[in-house]
């Protein structure tokens, strides 16, 4: 498992800003998008039902079983992580982009 250390006031912005996180996680996240225009209400409704799923008992028993970590974000703060990513300045993202640069190991 890769692990990226952000010790410099540089690094911890790239760190903030590409929504990077120092705890490991197990498996990929995902992350599902809805049609631009979803009347609010509907939103707000898919919000509270996932967020619901992700604490109701059965669900984390059978997460358990299967060994998956469940560790949810919300709504709000995934829409505010990805308006800090538009705002990441061009520099900033090519140099994430520099730093994130992984090569396959010659065999």
């Amino acid at each position: 498992m890769l692990q990226l250390q952000f010790s410099t006031p540089r690094a911890k912005k790239t760190k903030r800003c590409c929504g990077l996180r120092r705890k490991p996680m197990g498996r990929p996240r995902s992350l599902t998008s809805l049609p631009p225009g979803l009347p609010k209400d509907r939103l707000q409704t898919l919000q509270r039902a996932f967020m619901a799923t992700m604490k109701d008992a059965d669900f984390l028993a059978e997460a358990k079983k299967s060994n998956l970590v469940v560790s949810p974000l919300d709504g709000p703060t995934i829409e505010q992580t990805v308006a800090e990513l538009y705002r990441a300045e061009p520099k900033l993202i090519e140099r994430f982009r520099d730093v994130i640069e992984v090569s396959q190991p010659q065999r």
